[in-house]
């Protein structure tokens, strides 16, 4: 981003080294996990119990996104979901690590902040989901992401940023060109890198590997399927990876039979730590998330932000399958992450192909 404005809207965001620190879910070992609203108790038995009931959390998720406009209450949903007010509420924050009314309001501030991107006026897109001034609505904005939203118009008109009539939402993570060529991705790999002091070396040599590990693969927008390995590796970047994790993105899907790479030729050509990465990854299926390390979970994370951001390209009949996936499996591991613009778009690119 460019200038004081562009800096303030990307400080709401935590530090690369907390992504997996103090919103560490820890409920899952039944310890007290400190929240905004306070302390909340989940034995390992009761988060899986409730783990066990994501169809239910998938329709409230939808019942909300479709009534985000109008007024709602934790006993109103409980009952639309069939459950006991207690129980509903703690199986949706085992779920989602937030209160139900937490994630409601997120999503009516989310909602607005798009309309106020387009050109609309803050009272009104305040008013319509459900604030009553101007100033309750721009104080639980700032509370909730940091910055005022009247730089949310600001941002609008940052020449760069602007592109016609669609300006990317600075509550998510900062996006790239769909066709972006290799090049160009793995130019802004190793700035983004250099940014971050990490070690380009391992860089290079990943990025050569999966070119010839993937040359010949096309997605379905008709790019070079190295492109969505180099996404993931700019996103890992963004998100404060180090650099034998960022390899790993570059190489993300070698070992789960998309190339003939082994796990001793990724150790030989680019890291031991990539190829364990890699490895381990490989071995955790998309419902075993909550088992896996922080390193594959920041890897899968990575990866299907990109592929929800290039779903579009998929056949219609892949966009609710996908979409549930991700709010089922991938928005959990999310949450546990404490990345809040990471979180956003998890939940945005859900609900807009559930």
């Amino acid at each position: 981003m460019q200038g004081n404005v562009c800096q303030a809207l990307l400080s709401y965001g935590h530090a690369p080294f907390d992504l997996f620190g103090k919103k560490r879910e820890l409920s899952r070992i039944g310890k007290a996990n400190e929240t905004k609203t306070g302390y909340s108790m989940v034995t390992t038995f009761e988060w899986r119990h409730y783990m066990e009931k994501p169809d239910m959390i998938l329709e409230s998720l939808r019942y909300i996104e479709t009534h985000l406009k109008t007024a709602m209450s934790v006993q109103e949903l409980a009952e639309q979901a069939g459950y006991s007010v207690f129980h509903y509420s703690r199986a949706f924050k085992a779920q989602m690590n937030r209160s139900v009314m937490d994630y409601v309001k997120r999503r009516r501030l989310i909602k607005a902040s798009e309309e106020i991107i387009k050109g609309r006026n803050v009272i009104d897109a305040a008013g319509e989901y459900g604030y009553e001034s101007h100033s309750g609505f721009t104080r639980s904005f700032r509370k909730e992401f940091g910055f005022s939203p009247s730089l949310l118009k600001a941002y609008r008109l940052s020449e760069g940023y602007l592109k016609g009539d669609n300006c990317m939402n600075p509550l998510f993570m900062e996006n790239m060109n769909p066709h972006a060529s290799k090049e160009e991705l793995f130019q802004v790999l190793i700035e983004e890198a250099e940014k971050e002091n990490r070690q380009c070396e391992i860089l290079y040599r990943a990025y050569a590997l999966a070119c010839q590990a993937y040359n010949g693969q096309k997605r379905y927008s008709g790019d070079e399927y190295v492109t969505h390995p180099l996404n993931t590796a700019v996103l890992l970047i963004r998100m404060g990876a180090g650099e034998d994790l960022a390899a790993a993105g570059l190489l993300c899907d070698a070992l789960t039979g998309k190339t003939s790479l082994t796990a001793a030729q990724i150790q030989q050509a680019v890291s031991a730590k990539t190829a364990a990465v890699l490895k381990r990854s490989a071995g955790f299926e998309d419902d075993q998330l909550d088992q896996a390390d922080e390193e594959v979970v920041m890897l899968r994370l990575a990866e299907r932000l990109h592929n929800m951001r290039t779903l579009e390209f998929m056949d219609k009949t892949q966009w609710k399958i996908k979409a549930e996936e991700t709010l089922r499996l991938f928005l959990p591991a999310a949450n546990r992450s404490g990345r809040e613009e990471l979180i956003a778009e998890l939940e945005e690119l859900g609900m807009k192909y559930t």
